[in-house]
């Protein structure tokens, strides 16, 4: 199988090879960015919205940047015709196999074919001006696309080479429109729709964040939502998680307090998958300070913590009703401590503790 020279001709003169973002189990697993059944229809919707009704605006950052060296005009639509269906190129149902194989590639097997199919597509896409356009429209969408099977040759696709389209909502900045963000393997730190506003960051592994946006770096208020479905509510500076938030990680924990450039930083409250919940002081994702760690079969701690470890002074209340108050060091009894039985009529070992130890009475 080969591109045919015709097809790479045509490819030349186009700004992109597109596809649906949202696929569905019937979609062949084995094509690069292929939409599969029902695509045509919603392609053919944005293509009308990106060519000719109101335009597609260039990204900020490495989108801004590749765009303009490239020639694309902010404001301007790219022009009518200049996004190609994979349909127009007899991909990816196979078609016209007449035209894309060598006789010698008659018995290689299906699975070669399909191997060969995803190259031919990628050639066709190299030969556009920009590159591969994933038609999101929202970033749930393109999320949906990056899990997918579909997806899977997205990261050989070469740099500032795949982008997507996604279109604000109505109180975004500018108002209901649409961006173009590159979204390469190569790109780590994510694409934003725009530099100030409110706005998108696109990340090429399916996370984004909507909010704030301050020369492009997420700032104010905004939510992230990661690949690995964790989710951050509150507020950012220069890119981080800065001052109040809320944290949903995947296995249902949630961490809901300060923040310091990305760090649990300050007064928060972690409730933990298994049911225990901290509430207290940390310092750069650690408990540190003060603080009360509630544990889900009863016992609670509550005191001095350092470096995630009980530490100082601090009282441990056993689920049984044993007490045990006194100083901690690296989460053993240490120093001075009263333990108190609450069975035996209250008896007590009050004295010095050494790594848990009782020592001197």
């Amino acid at each position: 199988m080969r591109a045919h020279p015709a097809y790479i001709e045509y490819c030349k003169g186009k700004s992109f090879l597109a596809s649906k973002a949202v696929v569905n189990d019937d979609a062949d697993e084995e094509l690069l960015l292929v939409a599969g059944d029902g695509g045509a229809e919603q392609i053919s919707e944005f293509k009308c919205k990106i060519e000719v009704t109101h335009g597609a605006f260039i990204g900020w950052g490495t989108s801004f940047g590749y765009g303009y060296l490239k020639g694309f005009k902010e404001g301007e639509p790219i022009g009518a015709g200049q996004i190609i269906q994979q349909e127009e190129l007899c991909l990816p149902r196979h078609t016209h196999k007449d035209m894309l194989r060598d006789e010698s590639d008659e018995n290689e097997g299906d699975d070669c074919e399909r191997e060969d199919c995803v190259e031919v597509y990628r050639e066709y896409g190299r030969n556009t001006k920009y590159g591969h356009l994933i038609l999101a429209g929202n970033p749930a969408n393109f999320m949906a696309w990056v899990k997918s099977n579909a997806s899977a040759s997205r990261d050989e696709v070469i740099f500032c080479r795949l982008f997507a389209y996604i279109e604000h909502t109505e109180e975004d900045e500018g108002g209901r429109r649409g961006y173009i963000v590159a979204v390469d393997a190569e790109n780590f730190e994510g694409e934003a729709t725009v530099s100030d506003g409110i706005g998108y960051v696109i990340f090429h592994d399916g996370s984004y964040y909507h909010g704030g946006l301050q020369d492009g770096e997420r700032s104010g208020l905004g939510k992230m939502i990661s690949g690995d479905d964790c989710v951050y509510d509150g507020q950012w500076k220069d890119g981080c998680m800065h001052g109040q938030g809320k944290y949903t990680l995947a296995d249902g924990a949630v961490y809901e307090g300060q923040w310091h450039n990305g760090f649990m930083h300050g007064r928060g409250k972690y409730t933990y998958a298994s049911g225990d919940v901290y509430e207290g002081d940390y310092r750069d994702d650690i408990m540190h300070g003060e603080g009360t760690l509630t544990h889900a079969y009863g016992d609670v701690y509550q005191g001095g913590h350092k470096d995630g470890m009980m530490h100082g002074k601090g009282t441990f209340t056993f689920a049984n009703g044993d007490v045990y108050e006194g100083q901690y060091q690296t989460d053993r009894r240490h120093g001075k401590g009263k333990y108190t039985f609450s069975k035996n009529g209250g008896d007590a070992l009050d004295g010095m503790w050494k790594d848990d130890e009782f020592i001197v009475q």
